[in-house]
């Protein structure tokens, strides 16, 4: 009888070993329960060429919703911990690693708050659509010289505290090329594969 009951017990625990050795794996190395998440994880740095210190929001639009909200950043891609604040302070000068999740949303803007308090917008990637999503398409995206900043829309001001707002491009930046009725750029030949 005890050995039909450690024969059993040991049965068992190899069986959970097989299931959820992957996922503790990846927790201890990766930080997440999601073996799946870092395969998502794409990196860019962020340069502040405004020459005065600013906060800066990376915002895009979500798969599905069409909604505008924040990038979900990540520590680094070897912990994949969430990051925790949503705008993010960079001094005259400073240069940023910032790594997300692509897998549901499209890279689209910088919200970027000047030293008064003015939230200005600049555009990054304004690739993809509802229904597919791009990593970000550069290694190094620029917060440039206030005067050339436009300032955000209303909105948008939402998206610096975490939330997740309905917001047309194209009502607000109707003098861009190639976009949709709903302001989304269309794919252009050669650009890469879209996630699903």
């Amino acid at each position: 009888m005890k050995k039909a009951f450690l024969t059993t017990l040991l049965c068992c625990l190899g069986v959970l070993f097989v299931l959820a050795g992957p996922c503790l794996f990846s927790y201890l190395r990766f930080g997440t329960w999601d073996p799946m998440l870092r395969a998502f994880l794409t990196t860019f740095e962020l340069r502040n060429e405004a020459g005065v210190p600013v906060t800066v929001t990376p915002i895009g639009m979500l798969q599905g919703s069409g909604k505008y909200g924040p990038l979900p950043r990540y520590e680094s891609p070897s912990r994949a911990r969430p990051a925790q604040c949503f705008e993010i302070p960079m001094t005259s000068g400073q240069t940023l690693r910032i790594t997300y999740d692509w897998d549901d949303i499209n890279f689209r803007h910088l919200l970027v708050r000047v030293g008064d308090g003015h939230l200005m917008i600049v555009d990054t990637d304004r690739l993809g659509t509802r229904d597919y999503c791009y990593c970000a398409q550069k290694e190094v995206y620029v917060v440039p010289q206030v005067a050339l900043m436009q300032p955000a829309p209303m909105d948008l001001e939402a998206c610096t505290r975490g939330e997740s707002v309905q917001y047309s491009a194209a009502k607000e930046y109707p003098q861009l090329p190639n976009h949709t009725s709903d302001g989304i750029r269309q794919p252009v030949d050669g650009s890469p594969k879209p996630s699903r």
